[in-house]
């Protein structure tokens, strides 16, 4: 199943590659993962609601995401 929604993780900030996201939920997002220590990653949201991260953004960080991504 194709992605509705695509986030991109650098340089501290998440950014929008595709979908439409709120940017209060793109800034939660961009603190846990620098929280996390991540340096870069991707974030897919499949248009069920399924969330599928990059191999990058570590699994024990996936529900804390999920659970700013519920926000939504």
């Amino acid at each position: 199943m194709l992605s509705t929604t695509a986030i991109s993780f650098a340089g501290g900030r998440c950014e929008l590659a595709k979908g439409k996201l709120d940017r209060r939920l793109l800034a939660e997002l961009s603190d846990e993962l620098t929280r996390s220590q991540v340096r870069r990653g991707e974030i897919w949201i499949q248009g069920d609601g399924r969330v599928r991260f990059s191999d990058e953004i570590p699994p024990e960080s996936h529900q804390r995401l999920r659970n700013i991504l519920m926000q939504i």
